[in-house]
């Protein structure tokens, strides 16, 4: 690894990890296709990532380290996405709106396609047309070589499927330095703790470590898309069934750890 972390970080943050994936295998029967997805995300904290060569949405070349200086929201999409995609930009226009100016004009914001054999320079500007408001967020390509380093450094899953491409629907922090600081799942995200943690690298003071897939990432685990509603929305009866199934199975553990006990005493 190029960027190795310290051996006893590693080892709570890969522990804290297991126990999350099984307790969303649990809860969840679709949640064990995502745990190898969540691994990987999580791991890709702490990363500095490489100088990727880019091109935007007017075909200008864009270095990523053009953006050093600033922290930067980077999101990956394309442009045929039906779902997901929309969802994640209006999110992030939503968050750009409300953000103060002295927040939003400190951070630049980039969207990277996963389908640059199709997405060239000309489409994206037509994609991104609605949001040209805010110029700091760019909409960009590269060739399939850099996408797969990118995608591999920023610990992103995603795959071709059915004339589609299946990916994780996250928002990634990096600070000012291009390093990978925090992921943010789903398609909408929570305004106030986004806009305090990018204070936080604006004012130059480092970002408290916290693991980004708690109760939120088994929640997650257990959203369907509802195509009416153009969200995802959580379905409570699979937790409940799988979270009373959970509790029992503890409580039995735990009736006949007492019982042994008792006998060996």
């Amino acid at each position: 690894m190029r960027h190795p972390f310290p051996s006893v970080f590693l080892a709570h943050r890969t522990g804290a990890l297991a126990l999350v994936a099984f307790i969303a295998a649990l809860f969840c029967p679709a949640a064990q296709a995502g745990q190898d997805g969540v691994a990987k995300s999580e791991v890709a904290l702490g990363r500095t990532v490489g100088n990727y060569r880019l091109v935007d949405q007017d075909g200008r070349y864009l270095p990523f380290f053009k953006l050093k200086g600033k922290p930067v929201l980077l999101s990956f999409i394309y442009a045929d996405c039906p779902d997901a995609c929309p969802l994640i930009n209006q999110s992030i226009a939503k968050l750009l709106k409300g953000m103060p100016k002295g927040v939003s004009s400190g951070i630049s914001v980039l969207s990277v396609t996963l389908d640059p054999v199709d997405d060239k320079p000309e489409k994206l500007k037509s994609y991104s047309n609605e949001f040209r408001e805010f110029t700091i967020w760019s909409f960009v390509t590269t060739d399939e070589a850099t996408l797969r380093m990118m995608v591999s450094d920023l610990g992103f899953t995603y795959e071709q499927k059915d004339g589609e491409i299946a990916h994780m629907n996250r928002l990634t922090l990096l600070d000012p330095s291009g390093k990978v600081v925090r992921h943010f799942y789903g398609t909408e995200f929570n305004r106030s703790e986004l806009e305090g943690a990018i204070t936080t690298l604006i004012e130059g003071r480092t970002l408290s470590d916290r693991f980004t897939f708690a109760l939120d990432k088994l929640m997650l685990y257990c959203s369907r898309y509802d195509p009416a509603g153009k969200t995802y929305k959580v379905d409570f009866k699979i937790v409940a069934v799988w979270g009373l199934q959970f509790f029992l199975i503890l409580a039995t553990a735990v009736f006949f750890l007492v019982q042994r006990l008792r006998r060996t005493n």
